[in-house]
């Protein structure tokens, strides 16, 4: 079984093993004379190292799937977080919801003493949880 660097007219793989009548190649089958009369076929060095950039490619592939992304609603429910965890005392969070009403509640009695700041913090965390596992998808 010969592999060359030559890509598949069908599905573009660089993978193909010497057929009866050309070159097939690994993937799809696609049946082709790949090598002509001007053409030098690839020394085995050089399909080791073709091998190795497409291994090496496949692995980059992998670990950037495995990355976690950060979506829109997963930067809002952070964002969200934050504000209530460093200004929900003083209503900031009310405010940005455009609960007027609310945010001078907040101001006046201190995150009504502690008590619905603490609720509204919990709330946050939950939908940053939510939302991480999720990946930002809801």
């Amino acid at each position: 079984m010969e592999i060359y660097k030559f890509k598949c007219s069908s599905c573009g793989s660089t993978r193909y093993e010497k057929a009866e009548n050309g070159y097939k190649c690994k993937y799809c089958g696609n049946i082709q004379d790949i090598i002509s009369t001007n053409q030098d076929k690839p020394k085995l060095d050089d399909i080791d190292d073709e091998i190795d950039k497409i291994d090496a490619t496949d692995e980059i592939e992998e670990n950037k799937a495995k990355s976690v992304s950060v979506t829109p609603s997963l930067k809002k429910a952070l964002i969200n977080f934050l504000v209530v965890l460093f200004g929900g005392w003083f209503g900031l969070h009310k405010f940005l919801e455009g609960e007027i009403f609310w945010g001078f509640i907040y101001i006046f009695t201190g995150g009504v003493f502690g008590f619905f700041w603490f609720i509204d913090g919990l709330c946050a965390f939950f939908k940053l949880i939510s939302s991480a596992k999720n990946k930002g998808g809801g």
